[in-house]
């Protein structure tokens, strides 16, 4: 009868070990190769900020990201973008490829930052001041987001010329334009207009412009 016990028990206590062993290693397998997480903060910068890039990645055998290198499978970096990018991370295992992506976004001018904090429905508001005798045009103040249009010279004789100068840059308060006639005599026409919804906004016309 003792042995009879004895032999029950060493049997149980295999049972027990061996259930223990079956627990650990459904455990481990329940741990699958997967990227966590990517993630790049803040997502929107001016021009020469900084940006943390953090990941996580669980069971890889190599972690690359696109522009980085080679990293570990979890971590951070600072890192200073000079234009928007999109960060690409690769992970391998011994039989499968994964990849994630984080973008960052990088405000070049200062006006397209501004802008994003107005309703860009609502037309932007300039004051515009004209000086004839001296062919200017100065911008007391205006809201982001207004861009120089077209100029042309319509001339006295008939004739007509296109007029090129800072097209297509932002308008700033404070800027002043002097104007002369390219050897012509008339009128000189601005055209300035609002990116977010291209439409034109203001047509300023400056009189008895001198050749």
């Amino acid at each position: 009868m003792k042995k009879k016990f004895i032999v029950i028990s060493l049997i149980t206590i295999l049972l027990i070990i061996n259930f223990s062993g079956c627990i650990n290693k459904d455990d481990n397998d329940s741990v699958k190769f997967e990227i966590v997480s990517l993630t790049v903060k803040p997502s929107l910068i001016n021009k020469d900020e900084q940006v943390i890039l953090s990941w996580e990645v669980l069971k890889a055998s190599s972690v690359y990201i696109e522009g980085i290198g080679s990293v570990s499978n979890k971590g951070e970096r600072v890192v200073f973008p000079h234009e928007s990018t999109i960060y690409q991370l690769t992970a391998k295992n011994e039989t499968k490829i994964l990849t994630a992506m984080a973008e960052v976004t990088v405000i070049e001018n200062v006006n397209d930052s501004q802008d994003m904090n107005r309703d860009i429905n609502i037309t932007p508001v300039l004051t515009i001041s004209k000086d004839e005798s001296s062919n200017s045009l100065r911008i007391v103040w205006v809201e982001p987001g207004v861009k120089w249009g077209y100029i042309n010279i319509n001339a006295t004789d008939g004739n007509s010329v296109y007029y090129y100068t800072n097209l297509d840059t932002y308008v700033n308060s404070g800027d002043t334009l002097y104007f002369d006639g390219k050897g012509l005599s008339g009128s000189i026409t601005i055209r300035l207009w609002y990116i977010p919804t291209e439409k034109i906004i203001g047509t300023y016309t400056l009189n008895g412009v001198i050749p």
